[in-house]
């Protein structure tokens, strides 16, 4: 039982990321047709985040404006990007934000949300439908053992 009970979890958790990972791409493709500002960039590197498996992440912090109103952000795009390698970690810093000055994409029904690379990249749609594809199959797979398993007083 605690079996099912601990695949139950891990299949709705992977369906909860892949909603979340699906609101992500939605917001990255939008991000093409939002309006940009100048952005005065205050922090741009990679991080190198010890686990397993390790992994590396662009990080940047930046200000900018929007009419008249002061904002700061840390997320470079929508979705995720290869954290599997520093050299496509530090690619992602292009040369604008590296120079410390680079347009920022802003939602112009809140500008809060912004990014400084609009558009999806290779994992936007690929996230999504592996976590759901996970998801959905480990909960039919623990449907279906149940339904298979059980006796058939227990169907009827």
């Amino acid at each position: 039982m605690i079996e099912v009970l601990v695949v139950l979890a891990v299949g709705l958790i992977a369906i909860w990321g892949g909603a979340y990972s699906a609101w992500q791409a939605w917001y990255a493709f939008a991000s093409r047709r939002w309006p940009t500002v100048p952005g005065r960039i205050i922090l741009a590197g990679v991080e190198f985040a010890n686990g397993f498996p390790n992994g590396f992440w662009p990080r940047v912090r930046y200000q900018y404006s929007v009419n008249g109103v002061a904002f700061e952000s840390t997320r470079l795009r929508f979705g995720g990007g290869n954290p599997f390698s520093a050299e496509d970690a530090s690619s992602e810093l292009r040369p604008e934000i590296m120079a410390g000055r680079a347009p920022v994409h802003y939602d112009p029904r809140d500008p809060r949300r912004s990014c400084l690379i609009s558009g999806p990249n290779e994992f936007t749609l690929a996230v999504p439908a592996i976590m759901f594809v996970l998801g959905f199959g480990l909960l039919f797979a623990v449907g279906y053992t149940s339904f298979h398993t059980a006796s058939p007083a227990e169907i009827h």
